[in-house]
């Protein structure tokens, strides 16, 4: 069979641009999902956390959720529409994916349905990474946040299987004390707790447009929710 010898060289020339372009593909996807990290955990000295971001993480402050919408509202949407998925074939891809589904709209969405639109999905790519041992990859700070959907979670199942795995931290961290997990334990087991008396979060209630129930109302009355 003959080649046409004026063909290869233009054959040769496109895969090369494709191999560049898939090089370049990869370095921006590299980019992207540390910039994420950098951005929600600093930068992590044997897996510590500088103390003043971890005070960001659950305080209400507009400023914080500004910031989050300046820099990456546009990849939450792509994120939310599915265009990362590829991310979760590695553990930090799938943290940062996760830190797109799962905390930023929580920040950027405060008071409104699309602050949990996207909570099914963190939650199985949680599920996901666990079962693929991803966790086991992570520094225990960055594990936290790679449970953290399931907490979110208006599932029973998902809320036992949240608390037996900030459990299994805090076994794993018993030579520590004060134990740095002890707290991620306690509200995983009041979120377990609310989930399993209503089968929801009824602080949602109102924001989603779901009726709330008196039993809800009187708890209400003496909880703010989560």
């Amino acid at each position: 069979m003959r080649v046409n010898r004026l063909i290869l060289p233009c054959v040769f020339k496109k895969l090369l641009v494709i191999s560049e372009f898939i090089l370049y593909f990869r370095a921006m996807t590299t980019i992207l999902i540390d910039s994420i990290l950098q951005f929600w955990f600093g930068d992590l000295k044997a897996g510590q956390v500088d103390p003043a971001i971890q005070k960001r993480w659950f305080k209400k402050d507009s400023a914080f959720d500004q910031a989050i919408k300046d820099q990456f509202a546009a990849p939450m949407q792509v994120a939310a529409e599915g265009g990362y998925n590829s991310w979760q074939a590695q553990a930090s891809g799938s943290l940062a994916l996760l830190i797109l589904l799962d905390q930023f709209p929580r920040n950027v969405y405060r008071e409104s349905p699309q602050a949990w639109a996207t909570d099914p999905k963190a939650q199985q790519i949680t599920l996901t990474a666990i079962k693929s041992q991803q966790d086991q990859e992570l520094w225990p700070i960055q594990r936290v946040f790679l449970y953290m959907p399931l907490m979110h979670a208006e599932d029973r199942l998902m809320q036992q299987n949240c608390v037996d795995l900030f459990a299994q931290m805090v076994q794993d961290s018993a030579d520590q004390s004060p134990n740095p997990y002890q707290n991620n334990l306690d509200f995983a087991k009041a979120h377990a707790d609310i989930i399993e008396r209503f089968g929801r979060f009824p602080h949602r209630n109102i924001i989603l447009g779901r009726e709330t129930t008196a039993a809800e109302s009187r708890f209400l009355e003496t909880h703010s929710g989560f």
